[in-house]
């Protein structure tokens, strides 16, 4: 096996792995829309796999951000049961992972202009914001799925 032939398979590797994590935070998100009653989703879970298509992906991941905060807040502050209040209320102004997320969509944009050296910064920013931003939503799931109905 030659260099050429060597990199192409490290590369193909890599956008494996790539793909894969990309996928496994996109179900993450699916759940939480899931986890979501569905007079609260402002979106239709399946939609966040559009995230994969090239160069649309980049502007729907704030479509998708947006929207997941919005339906989170809705659901927790929504009244349930006999009950006139919401399960698990947050105030009404604020939204529950949106400020991570965007964050971290505008650092990954950001690292993709050509800036030299200082896009490895935005990039490791991102990529650090991005994983805050899976667990918060992880979390926001798991709260959504223990609630009382």
């Amino acid at each position: 096996m030659n260099a050429a032939q060597s990199a192409g398979t490290i590369q193909l590797l890599l956008l494996l792995i790539i793909l894969t994590i990309g996928a496994l935070f996109f179900w993450t998100q699916h759940r939480a829309f899931l986890a979501v009653r569905p007079e609260n989703r402002r979106m239709e879970p399946g939609l966040v796999w559009l995230q994969f298509i090239p160069l649309f992906g980049l502007g729907w991941q704030f479509y998708v951000i947006v929207k997941l905060s919005d339906s989170i807040r809705d659901d927790l502050n929504a009244p349930s049961g006999d009950s006139l209040f919401g399960d698990d209320p947050v105030p009404t102004h604020t939204r529950p992972t949106y400020g991570l997320g965007i964050s971290y969509a505008i650092l990954i944009c950001i690292s993709l202009l050509p800036l030299g050296l200082i896009k490895s910064l935005f990039s490791l920013a991102g990529l650090v914001l991005l994983i805050i931003y899976w667990i918060d939503v992880a979390r926001y799931t798991k709260r959504l799925k223990n609630r009382i109905v």
